[in-house]
């Protein structure tokens, strides 16, 4: 599509340390010179640099967890204000449209003992979404419609003039310029795709005793929002209803309401099976928009059976 657009297209992937992306990267902008240039710059994932020293200590001598993975974080943004600094001096950049983002979020194997990020749960689904457009963006602004990285190529489309095939994301460009409002409304919901990848969870015996055991992936599909998600799951995995007003860490799963908990944490709540139904039907509806038979099939189950997706984990692996 860049291509199409006369765009010379250049990329900076990470080989070394995170300095050593940054000072590729301002290179390729000083080189840009006499014709567009779509440049994309990977920074390297957390685990793989070394971070400076001096953030590891300020955060630990905080008592800050994880120092080294907010270390990293610290570093990223260190990066990112070193490459805007650059393309803001530079005349020929001045009408640069810029985003930053990450393919997905991180819950540190809290899920499923094993996993980063294979889940539908917020800490996983939820990135940075930060765009800049030269001259043409309010900055410090933050938009709280519901968007997707499925919005990025039909924005970057519109951007370049350019029309594509049809797509599930529309442009985000009138939530981007300046007094600008969208020609219709905007979503109120979306679908969310998903695999499980291979899981830890606990088998039980049936005398309250269980042990850890690995089990094979399996679909996910989830319907939010901004409140209420509905996760369904394919066999082997658990359905799940969250209200983020009163749950906003997505700890109490609401599918299977009324059931006993020795606990008694779902006491005073009530049962959820109508909401069940009404968000399966509203993912139902979005997966047949874009043809996606998974979701189809998931959302009806769910629908026509209140025990879809709350069988267990099923059989595990044996290797």
């Amino acid at each position: 599509m860049l291509s199409a657009a006369n765009y010379v297209v250049r990329e900076v992937q990470h080989t070394a340390g995170i300095d050593d992306v940054v000072s590729r990267a301002i290179d390729e902008i000083h080189s840009a010179l006499g014709h567009p240039t779509a440049l994309f710059v990977r920074l390297p994932t957390v685990g793989t640099f070394d971070v400076p020293r001096e953030k590891l200590d300020d955060l630990r001598r905080k008592g800050v967890p994880l120092a080294w993975y907010f270390g990293s974080i610290s570093s990223y943004d260190d990066a990112v204000g070193a490459l805007l600094a650059h393309v803001g001096e530079l005349e020929k950049w001045q009408d640069a449209f810029i985003v930053y983002t990450s393919t997905t979020g991180e819950h540190f194997k809290y899920r499923d003992f094993v996993g980063h990020a294979s889940t539908c749960h917020d800490d996983s689904i939820r990135v940075p979404l930060l765009v800049r457009y030269q001259g043409k963006s309010e900055e410090g602004v933050s938009r709280h419609e519901i968007v997707g990285l499925c919005d990025l190529l039909p924005t970057v489309a519109e951007l370049l003039g350019l029309r594509v095939r049809p797509t599930d994301g529309r442009s985000l460009l009138p939530l981007i310029l300046k007094s600008s409002l969208p020609a219709s409304p905007w979503r109120s919901r979306i679908l969310i795709e998903n695999v499980r990848t291979r899981h830890i969870a606990i088998a039980g015996d049936g005398t309250g005793d269980g042990a850890f055991r690995l089990y094979p992936s399996y679909e996910e599909r989830a319907i939010w929002d901004g409140r209420m998600k509905l996760v369904l799951a394919a066999s082997g995995g658990e359905s799940c209803l969250f209200d983020q007003a009163i749950d906003p860490e997505e700890e109490f799963n609401l599918y299977t309401l009324p059931r006993k908990y020795t606990q008694r944490l779902y006491d005073q709540l009530s049962e959820r099976r109508a909401q069940v139904v009404a968000y399966a039907k509203m993912l139902k509806e979005e997966a047949i928009a874009i043809g996606d038979t998974v979701g189809t099939g998931l959302a009806d189950l769910a629908i026509n059976s209140p025990d879809a997706g709350t069988r267990g984990p099923g059989s595990p692996l044996t290797e």
